[in-house]
């Protein structure tokens, strides 16, 4: 099974490589964010965007939401994605167009989504990625848990 991280940053990478132990998957990241020796420090070998998201069995974008990441995953890039493909997406809204993936829902290119982010927050109640069959869709609440916000509170006094 392959698994896909559209952005990496050191902690991810770490995370991802345990996880790697418990999971029979491979990860095939792809980061515009972060220098490739950066990165490839880690032992996380690198692979080209296109390359990574026509492998991936999930996709899990961990990236902000900029100019460059803003709908990445869209009418043009569903096509080039694995059928029955799932995506997970925790970390921003917009990084996916949601119109594009309500399509790649319906014609089974991705056959689940689960979101806890959208573009919109909270997303309508009449919304069609919402009321989708094959969409989990859960409140964004990973930063409210007092763990989360002691990890938040140590980072920024360690910088």
């Amino acid at each position: 099974m392959n698994y896909i991280m559209a952005c990496v940053d050191r902690k991810m990478a770490k995370k991802k490589q345990e996880e790697q132990r418990d999971w029979e998957c491979t990860s095939s990241p792809t980061t515009p964010m972060h220098p490739a020796d950066r990165v490839r420090a880690l032992g996380v070998e690198l692979v080209p965007f296109d390359q990574a998201i026509a492998a991936a069995d999930f996709i899990s974008p961990h990236m902000p939401l900029t100019p460059t990441t803003n709908k990445l995953f869209n009418d043009e890039t569903f096509p080039k994605m694995k059928k029955g493909l799932r995506i997970i997406n925790v970390s921003r809204g917009g990084v996916i167009d949601e119109d594009a993936l309500v399509r790649a829902l319906d014609s089974g290119t991705v056959s689940q989504a689960a979101l806890d982010v959208f573009r919109e927050e909270p997303p309508p109640k009449d919304s069609r990625l919402v009321l989708h069959e094959n969409v989990i869709v859960t409140p964004h609440l990973g930063a409210s848990t007092k763990e989360a916000q002691e990890g938040v509170a140590i980072e920024i006094a360690e910088q």
